[in-house]
């Protein structure tokens, strides 16, 4: 399974280098087997490969101040839960925001924000943020604020289902 894993500019993956050998490619479809189960466990039905509907923001003043970034939904793939289009954008130092897109009307929904990144695949309803590294010992050394974060999109909003404390 490729996995969808948007990590920070590298002025954020520079201190963390150690913990993510695949922090320089940023929003990159990797092999994640970490993850790649997980994924499965959750599965979403891929019904659409892109937006269906003209992108409108129904007066809703939390997504307006984000119009640009959401306006490339309009041209991009759906890339999670079957029929949702994930747009990021950057909040400060150590911060990433985004707003998921639904390809069949164009209900924008914003995400949970996370400090190093997310994964999410196309065909699976979970949502990571802060993912695990590529192994077990990486993880070891990561920071508390920055532990994984599993979320379930469910009726159209992001249920925490777990949180991994950090070790």
């Amino acid at each position: 399974m490729r996995v969808a894993i948007s990590y920070p500019g590298s002025v954020i993956c520079a201190p963390f280098l150690v913990l993510f050998a695949f922090c320089s490619t940023k929003g990159g479809e990797l092999q994640h087997p970490r993850l790649d189960a997980f994924f499965k466990k959750y599965p979403a039905t891929v019904s659409v490969h892109s937006m269906q509907v003209p992108l409108t923001f129904n007066g809703n003043p939390q997504v307006a101040h984000f119009r640009t970034r959401l306006l490339a939904a309009q041209n991009a793939e759906v890339n999670f839960a079957g029929h949702f289009i994930v747009i990021e954008w950057g909040c400060g130092s150590n911060c990433q925001s985004g707003a998921v897109v639904n390809a069949l009307d164009s209900n924008i929904v914003i995400l949970p924000t996370a400090v190093l990144g997310r994964a999410f695949v196309r065909e699976s309803v979970l949502l990571v943020n802060n993912p695990p590294s590529d192994s077990p010992e990486n993880d070891r050394s990561r920071p508390e604020w920055a532990a994984p974060e599993y979320f379930i999109w469910e009726h159209g909003e992001f249920r925490p289902i777990a949180v991994s404390p950090a070790k």
